[in-house]
Formats: structure tokens, sequence, C-alpha cells
């Protein structure tokens, strides 16, 4: 889509974009695709089709789902606020909040145990797949 010089001068905004393992995987087959449903602010439903190893801000940006990204998905600003159901949490190949992203939702409302950054959860087939997630809205 854009070269890299080119991509290096656009805005944080705009760069979002899957990792190269989910690109590869996207490019080569589906071996690690699976879907997700995602609830938004507005209790509209999306089935998301996702791929080991990619953001779930990556996925639902890809289903488009209308949530914010205000630091282009840096972790610094919690529009990407989203809420995983308790099955997914408990599950044994879940990978907990880091220590910025925490940081970052210690000032997000609605903050609780469930609350994540989506730009932050990495998606594993086997703790995602049939899930449904749902986004925050925040201001």
């Amino acid at each position: 889509m854009f070269s890299r010089t080119t991509r290096r001068f656009l805005p944080r905004l705009v760069q979002c974009k899957p990792t190269r393992s989910a690109a590869l995987s996207r490019a080569f087959g589906s071996a690690g695709s699976f879907k997700l449903k995602v609830i938004d602010f507005l209790e509209n439903e999306y089935e998301v089709e996702a791929t080991e190893g990619e953001t779930l801000l990556a996925a639902g940006l890809r289903a488009k789902v209308p949530f914010q990204k205000a630091c282009g998905g840096n972790a610094e600003c919690a529009t990407c606020h989203c809420k995983l159901p308790y099955q997914v949490r408990t599950h044994q190949g879940y990978e907990d909040a880091g220590e910025k992203e925490l940081d970052c939702l210690e000032f997000a409302p609605l903050n609780d145990e469930e609350s994540r950054l989506a730009c932050q959860v990495r998606l594993k087939k086997a703790v995602f797949e049939g899930q449904t997630l749902r986004f925050v809205y925040n201001e």
C-alpha cells in the first residue's frame, strides 16, 4: 500500500497494521485463522476473523469495528479499552497485561479486572476462538 519511506512519515494515528506473522498467515493460508465476536459500545455485534498472533485492535479494524485508537496502538491512551470474559482471562494460554498497559488502564473509566487494551491483546486461537469481547466507549 505505502512504501517503507512513506509509512515513516505518516501520522501515528494511521500506523496500526497487523503483525508480520499475521500478514504471512493470511497470505499463505488460514491455518491459524479463527472467529470471535465483538460487541461495540452501541451494542452492535461484529464477527471478527482473526489470525493467530495479531492484536485484537488489528483484527477489529479489519472487521470495521468503530472504536478509537488515538495513540496508534502504543498503549498510551486507553481508547481501545475492552472487556475480556472470565473464560478468556482464566484460560491457561492467556497472557496477562504488561506494566505499561496496566499504567494506562489505571486512568481509564470503567477499569476493572476484565479490562485490557485491544492494541496489547495478542490473539491465540486456543484462547479466543468463539469468545465474545466488548469494547468500552472512552472519550
